[in-house]
């Protein structure tokens, strides 16, 4: 009997295993949660190397908020400053420079200020849409290490735009280029100098490099940022095929599609509330500094100028046409996703034995109507599908070869 006892095991009661399933559902959903703020987090620590615009989560008190919102303040005055005696300049190359020339300059000018507000304004929105992107993706651990690790190249990358100019600022502090030096920094301080050539040395290469850091730097983070979310709502369209492979009961694949197309449309509207309006902005500065960099590498007289000068506009060059055509082609890559889900879906529906002729047709019309959805907009104004590359490729082209003719001439 004794033995008996000794191996008996007690009856659980269907109330205690509901309890133990709970507790396990919360730990694996709280679990889940945690790597997703982990994901973020992380963006948002990476921002801090250019900007406090995104707060980590224990820094969201008025008392801890007030430092970090006067130093944005600061910045941007400072920025606005810079812009202002810029802009002096620029009124005053207007007999002298294409008016072509002077409106690209005044756009890479005025972007940096402009991307920096709009971040401030939807920080907020913009940190709920990449939560929601992620719960979407459904990402492994193995893609999310490796996605990490594409923000950490694409962040560490633009850093050298800013690096290339500066070799230029390092170049004017050498003998025989004080009075060069010396109209820098009155172009920059409003007419004011210092007649020691080190002071003037430090103030320029101080201003060059916060300014550079932001003028370059932090538009390139944000388009880092916006290819990193292309990604992942991609990957989130792509869901809805592995999601319905094995379901041979059509009522169950069509509940399946309506939840899976109305989180891909929320998912497409909240990236267009958050960053549509920003990608006219970055695109727009891209494109421009295009312009302005191949304008001023095929029209200078190389005689005239140093290896230096140049160097810093061909690495902006070759690293704008990257972040351009990289974020369309990740943009495009979304559509093409949908244009193949709307083709499995009419596979999945040709190959049913459902009876419920009307509900296939219904689901036929939706698919059909889902890839002209999940395309992504730049601020309604041009839609990223494949011929807005081909189109963007041809004027670049023919751009490219009116300039040779005037370069020749």
């Amino acid at each position: 009997m004794a033995s008996i006892n000794r191996f008996h095991r007690k009856r659980v009661s269907p109330k205690e295993i509901n309890s133990y399933i709970a507790t396990i559902s919360r730990n694996f959903y709280s679990k889940k949660e945690n790597i997703i703020y982990d994901d973020i987090n992380f963006i948002r620590r990476a921002f801090y190397s250019v900007a406090q615009i995104f707060p980590s989560m224990n820094e969201q008190t008025n008392s801890r908020d007030i430092p970090r919102k006067l130093m944005e303040l600061i910045i941007i005055i400072l920025l606005l400053v810079y812009e202002v005696a810029d802009l002096q300049g620029i009124f005053d190359w207007i007999r002298v420079v294409p008016l072509g020339l002077i409106f690209s300059s005044l756009v890479t000018s005025f972007t940096s200020t402009v991307v920096r507000v709009c971040l401030i304004i939807n920080r907020k929105l913009l940190m709920s849409t990449i939560e929601n992107l992620l719960r979407l993706s459904k990402c492994n651990a193995r893609q999310r290490q490796k996605d990490k690790l594409d923000l950490m190249i694409g962040f560490s990358l633009c850093f050298i735009i800013p690096v290339g100019f500066l070799l230029n600022t390092a170049n004017l502090c050498t003998p025989g280029m004080e009075s060069i030096l010396e109209d820098y920094v009155q172009n920059n301080c409003f007419g004011w100098s210092s007649e020691n050539k080190w002071i003037n040395c430090f103030i320029q290469f101080t201003m060059d490099t916060l300014v550079l850091n932001q003028q370059y730097t932090l538009p390139g983070f944000v388009i880092v940022l916006c290819c990193y979310m292309f990604s992942l709502l991609k990957r989130g369209v792509e869901t809805f095929k592995p999601l319905t492979r094995n379901q041979q009961d059509f009522e169950t694949f069509f509940a399946a599609y309506l939840k899976y197309s109305e989180q891909i449309y929320s998912c497409v509207t909240q990236i267009e509330d958050s960053i549509s309006f920003l990608l006219l902005i970055l695109f727009g500065f891209m494109a421009f500094s295009i312009f302005t960099v191949s304008t001023f590498l095929i029209t200078v007289n190389y005689k005239k100028v140093t290896v230096l000068v140049a160097i810093p506009q061909v690495i902006s060059a070759i690293f704008m046409i990257m972040g351009f055509y990289t974020a369309s082609l990740r943009a495009v890559a979304i559509n093409r996703s949908a244009i193949k889900i709307k083709e499995y879906i009419h596979g999945a529906v040709a190959a049913s034995k459902s009876s419920d002729h009307s509900q296939q047709v219904l689901l036929l019309a939706m698919a059909n109507n889902f890839p002209s959805k999940v395309v992504i907009t730049s601020w309604k104004l041009f839609v990223l599908k494949r011929n807005f590359i081909w189109g963007t490729l041809s004027g670049m082209f023919t751009y490219g070869v009116i300039l040779s003719q005037l370069g020749q001439s």
